[in-house]
């Protein structure tokens, strides 16, 4: 009855959790990345090599510069390498029998 519900903000703690998961963005980004291009190594095919390249540039864009963060760039870099990889598994699927 006479006891308030105390709310317990860590607005100092926010930064350090937006750019932790910046980070974990970046690291997340990089494995994807590698993978294409060692597709494009092994079978030699440039959409491995686009969509490797642009996840790798992103990657380090958010690493290097965390000040600095285009949130429009990373989504730019993740959806063209998603249509670069998905065009080439649709291009093997249906025309390259």
């Amino acid at each position: 009855m006479g006891v308030e519900a105390q709310t317990i903000r860590d607005a100092c703690l926010q930064p350090e959790r937006t750019e932790l998961s910046w980070r974990r963005t970046a690291f997340s980004m990089l494995a994807p990345a590698f993978l294409a291009l060692r597709g494009w190594f092994h079978y030699g095919e440039w959409p491995y090599a686009v969509a490797g390249l642009l996840l790798i540039s992103c990657a380090l864009l958010i690493l290097l510069d965390q000040r600095c963060k285009n949130q429009l760039y990373v989504s730019f870099s993740v959806v063209t390498s998603s249509l670069a990889l998905g065009l080439l598994f649709i291009f093997h699927l249906f025309i390259a029998v």
